[in-house]
């Protein structure tokens, strides 16, 4: 699977909220660094998933994806139960697996 299918199917796990897909996605020592935590490990991420993330309920729009070779980098506007946030997810993939995804992102402020 290339780099750009897999980013398509954690998307596609994201918005199912599904925990156990997301579990297959991420290889067994992937990494994921979100809110300056890091995670490590398929079970540690997806129990993240479950038990936090799905918690605000996230439907993200898209932007274009920024592919080279097996790394993804994509801009999101991210629509949750606690505000919408401007965020940039970096896939770094093997094996059509997710060896490290980088989120970073603030709440959308204002003007």
């Amino acid at each position: 699977m290339s780099a750009e299918a897999v980013a398509e199917s954690y998307f596609d796990a994201i918005r199912a909220r599904d925990a156990s897909r997301l579990r297959e996605l991420f290889a067994d020592d992937g990494v994921l660094v979100s809110g300056g935590v890091t995670y490590v490990g398929a079970n540690a991420i997806a129990t993240w998933y479950e038990t936090q993330a799905f918690l605000i309920e996230p439907e993200p729009m898209l932007g274009p994806f920024i592919v080279d070779g097996d790394r993804v980098a994509v801009e999101i506007d991210l629509f949750t139960t606690i505000g919408q946030m401007s965020v940039c997810d970096i896939f770094e993939t093997r094996n059509g697996r997710i060896e490290r995804l980088a989120i970073y992102g603030t709440p959308r402020l204002e003007s």
